[in-house]
């Protein structure tokens, strides 16, 4: 929540969403490249 306690937004509020925002873009990627990796694994592995 950028604003929870209903006050103006400020630069402190955005640099911390950016900062989020970059944290689930980082882990969404490590997911989406170790499942691929994973499913790569098994697939060689059953043919």
């Amino acid at each position: 929540m950028l604003n929870g306690e209903g006050r103006p937004v400020e630069v402190a509020d955005i640099d911390r969403a950016v900062r989020l925002s970059r944290r689930i873009t980082a882990l969404t990627l490590a997911a989406c490249v170790g499942g691929r990796t994973i499913a790569s694994a098994l697939k060689r592995r059953n043919a």
